[in-house]
């Protein structure tokens, strides 16, 4: 990482178990995606990390021969981290004041997230041995658990509104929320957590929650097909369409393809149609997907996977998701599933030819 000179971060790191010419990966936000760069460690081990950030960010450390990790929040500061990497809970990270922020959220959190794990090996030795009533008990334990962590989260959040910890929590912790919710959380943050990162993001997720509300019209889209023909989503105006949000590595989408294909030989022959966008990278592997499970409608990618613009204009960050359309364009329903489709499009195009 080169030297920003004034202005920027300096962190040190002189942790025992680290020796010259280790190879540490630093992981670090870049817009929309996240850049690895590769530092080695100086004389006595000693790592020195220098550059410069827009605002206050969440690296990880990895230590690749150790096979540790530990996140750092760095701002535009001289940062000092002392300790043992066979003990990063009792490492010593001064000189930013986020990440000082940043573990308190990790206390808060930190006995609930020990125990979510042990039970997670519990649940796996009930798997292994075939006890399904054990699993079931286990995991009740464990949403019990995962909501507790999640209202330690949220009274985090209330108290620190102006962090930009507090944007990034909401964001990797929330996104499931209503837009009511999501719209009480953005609210509720000062200034510097709005204009961050992650405030940016969770606003422009409400304001996609906006453009696809039930009545609205949903937003065109204009993508390569398989033969990387462009595609628009408005040339099938006139039908009922299933605007299907999904991947190749995405195994629940797989495992909805079936539903779909069978919603699909139900009522394509009365006015349906099917646009899928794919979240690909690589399109051999999106061609692959699409003979494998045998889906003969109209399928669109710009392979740019979770930065395909399309995902971001429909608030799209999961998938499956899908919304479906009237002839005019306009949205009746959203994320429907399994049965759900077929009987959605029931009460629209009536029962299907036996």
């Amino acid at each position: 990482m080169a030297s920003c000179g004034g202005g920027g971060y300096e962190v040190t790191i002189e942790a025992k178990g680290t020796k010259e010419g280790d190879t540490i990966l630093v992981q670090l936000p870049v817009a929309d995606s996240a850049r690895i760069d590769t530092v080695l460690a100086g004389a006595d081990g000693k790592i020195v990390l220098e550059g410069t950030v827009d605002e206050p960010s969440r690296f990880q450390i990895m230590f690749l021969r150790k096979d540790v990790s530990f996140p750092l929040f760095v701002e535009n500061s001289k940062i000092s981290i002392t300790g043992n990497l066979d003990s990063l809970e009792k490492l010593s990270i001064t000189g930013s004041a986020t990440h000082d922020v940043y573990h308190q959220y990790q206390e808060s959190v930190y006995k609930i997230e020990n125990q979510m794990q042990e039970l997670g090996m519990y649940y796996q030795m009930a798997q292994e041995s075939g006890n399904y009533g054990r699993m079931d008990s286990i995991a009740q334990i464990g949403e019990s658990l995962n909501n507790q962590r999640l209202n330690n989260i949220k009274s985090f959040i209330g108290k620190n509104k102006n962090s930009v910890v507090s944007a990034l929590l909401t964001y990797e912790n929330f996104m499931d929320a209503t837009p009511k919710e999501m719209e009480t959380f953005y609210a509720g943050f000062g200034e510097d957590a709005q204009k961050s990162r992650y405030g940016k993001k969770i606003k422009d997720l409400i304001d996609a929650y906006k453009r696809t509300e039930i009545g609205a019209v949903a937003p065109d889209i204009e993508l390569p097909n398989l033969k990387g023909e462009k595609v628009k989503l408005s040339s099938l105006r006139g039908k009922y369409v299933l605007v299907d949000f999904w991947a190749s590595w995405c195994g629940p989408c797989r495992r909805e393809n079936p539903n779909v294909v069978l919603a699909y030989s139900m009522y394509h022959d009365k006015n349906f149609e099917i646009y899928g966008v794919s979240l690909d990278e690589e399109k051999a592997a999106w061609m692959e997907a699409v003979q494998q499970d045998n889906l003969p409608w109209i399928h669109v990618s710009d392979l740019k996977g979770w930065r395909c613009a399309p995902a971001k204009d429909y608030g799209v960050n999961f998938i499956p998701q899908n919304f479906l359309l009237d002839p005019k364009g306009k949205i009746i329903a959203k994320n429907s599933r399994g049965e759900e489709i077929a009987k959605e499009l029931e009460k629209h195009l009536g029962k299907p030819a036996v």
